[in-house]
């Protein structure tokens, strides 16, 4: 299996909210943490009073903070389509809320960090589809998180990484995939 190339990160938080990886991965899941600033998002990942985690959050300028290792599964997904995300997907997010779009080089290293798991796992660019997902696509409600019945098992219990506007992404998957795709071609980079 090659290395798992991944941007070296700028802190390291080793994160209690994780566990176990109890089912193969299948791919990478998107997200953003909701945060004002980067200061806050780091600072709200040490704090004892959250409970969840990423594997990597990616902050304004690209650098790249490890919330918990690669090796771990993060509390990032909650009720979903897939069973087990937190094993099934790592988690991926940017520092950012549901007002202010990723940066550009949030998004690069984001994707940078995407094909080197692609490589790691001998995923191919006409996997893109599957395996790399928002949030928003895989949340769905489920009686951890509502009474009401109706809703469970029906999506739009997230909206990261998309935000309220389709049309105007905070973080656009369909064109992470693109440039994921592009990174596995041939002397391509971000």
């Amino acid at each position: 299996m090659p290395s798992l190339d991944m941007l070296p990160t700028v802190d390291q938080l080793n994160s209690p909210n994780s566990g176990v990886v109890t089912s193969p991965r299948v791919g990478v899941m998107i997200h953003f943490d909701d945060s004002s600033n980067d200061k806050w998002a780091v600072a709200w990942f040490r704090d004892p009073a959250c409970k969840v985690s990423y594997n990597r959050l990616y902050l304004d300028s690209g650098d790249v903070v490890s919330i918990c290792a690669m090796s771990r599964k993060a509390w990032h997904a909650g009720v979903c389509k897939q069973k087990d995300a937190n094993s099934a997907f790592y988690g991926l997010s940017a520092a950012t809320n549901a007002q202010t779009p990723v940066t550009q080089r949030q998004f690069e290293s984001i994707c940078y960090d995407t094909a080197s798991l692609f490589r790691y796992h001998g995923w191919t660019a006409s996997e893109v589809e599957k395996r790399i997902v928002g949030h928003d696509e895989q949340a769905i409600y489920g009686p951890s998180n509502t009474k009401r019945r109706e809703l469970w098992g029906k999506g739009g219990r997230k909206i990261d990484p998309t935000g309220y506007d389709a049309a105007n992404p905070i973080l656009s998957v369909v064109k992470a995939r693109a440039i994921v795709a592009l990174l596995l071609s041939e002397g391509h980079h971000v």
